[in-house]
């Protein structure tokens, strides 16, 4: 497959499953923008999805080249007897790849990011990405709060969010629709002052 968006979507919970969204194979110049990830969800209660977004599998006999994850809010990542709580994970197989066929994640927030090995060795580049429990995979990334409201949106208090995303990767409108502007914010929502 080639050419794949996946945008402007709400993804619940999973209970068995690698991940929310699970990219593996010959998929090839995928753009995974504008999406929120959920944490937990009220009609389920107790479950957690392990990762919001798994790139590329051990087993599989190829990856997934070109994919573009941007501005997308991932609160997912829960910590399993086989992980540590990743909101996105990579295969680290991607180091046998060339740099340009890499996954590129940029303007993205993340509640987790534990391990760095699972998310940066095997990117393109990390860009502007936020990461509220982890490590940042670049000096353009920043780890702190993220001040979410209980919608997942950025408030006032969401200094790391506001006006900070990279502005020639950002999509025009975010989730709901909302035109970004030329100061987009990180995520998938843009600040709306209440």
């Amino acid at each position: 497959g080639t050419g794949l968006v996946i945008t402007r979507n709400r993804f619940g919970v999973s209970q068995r499953g690698a991940a929310q969204l699970y990219l593996t194979n010959a998929l090839n110049h995928v753009r995974i923008a504008n999406n929120y990830f959920l944490r937990s969800d009220p009609r389920a209660p107790g479950v957690h999805s392990p990762v919001g977004i798994l790139i590329g599998a051990p087993a599989s006999p190829h990856l997934p080249h070109h994919v573009e994850i941007i501005n997308n809010t991932v609160l997912s990542g829960w910590q399993t007897s086989g992980h540590a709580a990743m909101s996105i994970s990579v295969t680290p197989r991607y180091l046998g790849v060339k740099r340009w066929n890499r996954p590129l994640i940029a303007n993205n927030v993340l509640a987790r990011a534990r391990d760095g090995y699972l998310l940066c060795t095997g990117l393109r580049r990390s860009i502007r990405d936020v990461t509220e429990h982890g490590a940042a995979c670049s000096t353009s990334d920043s780890v702190g709060p993220l001040n979410l409201d209980n919608r997942g949106e950025p408030t006032s208090a969401s200094q790391l969010l506001i006006d900070r995303a990279d502005p020639d990767l950002a999509p025009p409108y975010d989730l709901t629709g909302r035109p970004r502007g030329p100061h987009p914010d990180i995520g998938c929502f843009e600040y709306v002052a209440r």
